[in-house]
């Protein structure tokens, strides 16, 4: 059979529209791009150019010693790809510099045919449709409008949120079918240049009616908190494909960029897991020196939105490996688009991991998938949450030390400057006397 070899790209156009909360104005498309990110600022964001074609809408934050850099693509001119990065930079409580990158591969749309709420699929040795589960890939292409809700300062019982979001309208892709076919296409990985078999032939052009993403961040007691909220629509395309009784998954990678050796622990209940091929969990976490430095708070629900009834979610992780190449690709070609600015990011807090910086899917010790078994292409909300142990800043310590001690250090004061009142009095008695005398 005749092989071809393909490289692939994804385009969509944005347009700015207006929701009730704060955003960027119409006139946002006038605004010139940044020459740098401003890491320094508590709160920066705006847009920064990739190349004469491509922007980044970008969000930093920077507070308390810690860092936590947004990215989304745009273009004006051209149509440009729905792509987001999420990552956090900070010193653990060891003292070791990391950043940990967060990022939505995509959908799956999959046939539960074992009924373990899972969806179980190796593309390792090829394809078999009565044991792979995976049925179509939804790829994210173009979406007619977007609202930027840009980030705001907001103070909740006397701690401070950060809080910002982006909305996706009438979202256009394309659907691709899983086929038993020997592979007669491969695709050429973006970053390193591998071929992998496709699996998946095209088979419509597809739409998603909306997708959102918010974002809240907080600091408490040396602990970082992040809390994402995803809201998604109906699919929809014009060939006759009926989702009933199928079932939903979200693909995520993530990266890790650590000097010290790590590992990560999967939890499933009580049970922890150093590494298994498939494994159903409940949290991940980053270790460093022995040390827990990142979370991963996979919530065991999620609401179906019209039905107005909650559901349980279950998060899987997966060796690599496992995944077609489709997936790998479009993956290392969104963490190709961030690389540069991201480096950017790190030389200005750490030379050193910026030197090792690898975003590469098959580098990642984490890729997971979110499913929600019950779906029957109903709008659905999911919201994960994130956790980082941070070193203390001395800004930290200092409200620590003030929150702790506040009220027997006002008691000393108080005390002090009483004494110091009393002696005051004694003097001036004295010096009166003198004088009478």
């Amino acid at each position: 059979m005749k092989s071809t070899i393909i490289s692939l790209s994804l385009i969509s156009v944005i347009v700015i529209t207006s929701l009730a909360a704060p955003i960027l104005p119409l006139s946002y498309l006038k605004i010139a791009a940044a020459e740098k990110i401003d890491f320094e600022k508590e709160i920066d964001y705006g847009f920064i150019n990739k190349t004469h074609s491509f922007d980044f809408w970008y969000v930093s934050l920077n507070t308390l010693d810690t860092r936590v850099l947004f990215l989304s693509m745009y273009s004006v001119f051209f149509p440009s790809p729905i792509q987001f990065f999420l990552g956090q930079y900070y010193r653990t409580v060891s003292g070791s510099e990391i950043f940990i990158g967060n990022t939505l591969i995509g959908f799956e749309i999959f046939e539960d045919l074992n009924n373990n709420s899972i969806l179980d699929a190796d593309f390792s040795d090829g394809f078999n449709k009565t044991v792979d589960e995976v049925r179509y890939i939804f790829i994210l292409n173009a979406s007619k409008y977007v609202s930027l809700t840009v980030p705001q300062k907001r103070n909740t019982s006397g701690i401070v949120h950060y809080v910002w979001g982006i909305r996706y309208e009438g979202i256009q892709g394309i659907i691709e079918e899983v086929t038993e076919k020997e592979p007669s296409s491969w695709i050429i990985d973006p970053i390193s240049g591998e071929q992998y078999p496709s699996f998946f032939e095209v088979l419509c052009e597809a739409y998603i009616s909306f997708l959102e993403f918010k974002f809240n961040y907080w600091i408490q007691n040396n602990i970082s908190y992040l809390k994402l909220s995803m809201d998604l629509g109906e699919f929809s395309c014009n060939a006759s494909i009926s989702f009933n009784n199928l079932s939903l998954s979200f693909l995520f990678a993530t990266s890790t960029l650590v000097k010290e050796n790590y590992t990560i622990n999967v939890i499933d209940g009580n049970k922890t897991h150093v590494s298994e091929n498939i494994t159903r969990i409940s949290e991940a976490d980053v270790e460093v020196a022995n040390v827990t430095a990142f979370k991963f708070i996979f919530n065991s629900s999620y609401v179906l939105n019209e039905l107005k009834r909650e559901y349980k979610a279950v998060t899987v992780r997966y060796d690599v490996y496992l995944l077609p190449g489709d997936e790998i690709y479009w993956a290392n070609d969104l963490m190709t688009n961030c690389e540069e600015t991201l480096k950017n990011y790190l030389e200005s807090a750490s030379p050193s991991l910026s030197k090792d910086m690898d975003l590469r899917v098959q580098s990642s010790r984490l890729v997971y998938r979110v499913t929600f078994p019950i779906w029957n292409n109903k709008p659905l909300s999911y919201d994960p949450l994130y956790i980082a142990y941070i070193a203390p800043s001395k800004e930290n310590m200092t409200g620590q030390i003030l929150k702790k001690y506040g009220s027997l250090l006002v008691t000393l004061i108080g005390a002090i400057i009483f004494i110091l009142a009393v002696v005051h009095q004694i003097k001036v008695r004295r010096q009166i006397k003198t004088i009478d005398k």
